[in-house]
């Protein structure tokens, strides 16, 4: 749109990044008449893999975390995506073989395989605490 400023093509959104001293210091995300900002920092970006789709099929299935919580693992446009029960699904990024982070709350799923190489369970990492939910 303007130098420092994007828009999104396929949802009504704009990007304004801020400069100090010529680097890109910040940028705002301007969406449904909200302003997001987000200061740049100096850690890398987070790694991110791509498994293809044959890949992730690997994970899909559902995982038991107790009598009333089940994890759903589906594949949706080529990407992994993880539900609880009476949550939406939601999509889960690949930062490591077997490694899974969300990106809309600080969690992770860890998949564990058997001696038979194939998944049998995944952990999740949520504030601190571990939870494992073996595979139906």
């Amino acid at each position: 749109m303007a130098k420092d400023r994007f828009r999104y093509l396929d949802v009504p959104a704009e990007l304004q990044f801020a400069r100090e001293n010529e680097k890109v210091a910040s940028v705002v995300l301007h969406q449904n008449g909200r302003e997001i900002a987000a200061k740049r920092t100096d850690a890398p970006p987070p790694a991110i893999l791509f498994p293809s789709e044959e890949e992730l099929q690997a994970y899909t299935g559902e995982y038991s975390l107790g009598p009333l919580a089940t994890f759903t693992i589906t594949i949706k446009g080529g990407n992994l995506f993880a539900q609880l029960s009476g949550q939406p699904a939601v999509p889960v990024f690949a930062t490591k073989p077997d490694h899974f982070e969300y990106d809309l709350v600080k969690a992770a799923l860890e998949f564990e395989r058997g001696d038979d190489g194939k998944v049998a369970s995944l952990v999740l990492h949520q504030n601190g605490i571990k939870q494992r939910a073996k595979r139906k």
